[in-house]
């Protein structure tokens, strides 16, 4: 009800559970039937002006105004890049994002930082650009690979160890760590 011109885009990276993704673009059809539709390969090469430029091109071709919504789906990649399109598109439009990988989760997708990679280096260009909101989906962190899911570890013990040592007990009660408690994550 907020968007009156109804024109989004959901931008998935193509390594995320196609159950997941179906869902997703079929509840958001149901009040927006004119949803695009963008996959991308979320690997860290293609974090770059080439994969920038191509969400700006949908854009200006769909006619997305202030009042259009990219909703981004995937790990830092997608979301640096998606959330870089968000704040240079007409000086910035409504963005959401659901991080799909469990480092995204606990780091890449607070702060509002965007970015890509220029010249050989890592988030030479980019922006704070909040996202409107970030939603952490259950069915996402119980279906990352195991590899995926324990990847995050390390942010989380880097945020324990630096901001907050109650993190690191948290990181004791293996049980509904490892168990994904959805309440407990």
């Amino acid at each position: 009800k907020f968007y009156k011109d109804k024109k989004i885009i959901l931008i998935f990276d193509k390594n995320i559970d196609k159950k997941i993704v179906k869902y997703l673009i079929h509840d958001l059809k149901i009040s927006f039937p004119k949803l695009s539709v963008l996959f991308i390969n979320g690997s860290k090469k293609n974090k770059n002006l080439k994969l920038l430029f191509k969400i700006i091109n949908i854009l200006f071709i769909n006619k997305f105004t202030k009042k259009s919504v990219i909703i981004s789906c995937g790990g830092g990649v997608v979301g640096d890049v998606a959330g870089l399109a968000s704040s240079l598109y007409m000086r910035g439009l409504i963005h959401y994002h659901i991080p799909s990988t469990m480092t995204a989760i606990v780091d890449s997708c607070i702060g509002g930082k965007t970015g890509i990679n220029y010249n050989n280096i890592i988030n030479s260009l980019g922006t704070y650009y909040h996202a409107r909101r970030v939603y952490i989906s259950k069915n996402i962190l119980l279906n990352l690979p195991h590899r995926e899911f324990v990847a995050g570890l390390p942010e989380i013990l880097k945020c324990g160890l630096i901001n907050d040592k109650k993190i690191i007990n948290l990181i004791y009660d293996k049980k509904n760590f490892f168990n994904r408690n959805f309440n407990f994550l």
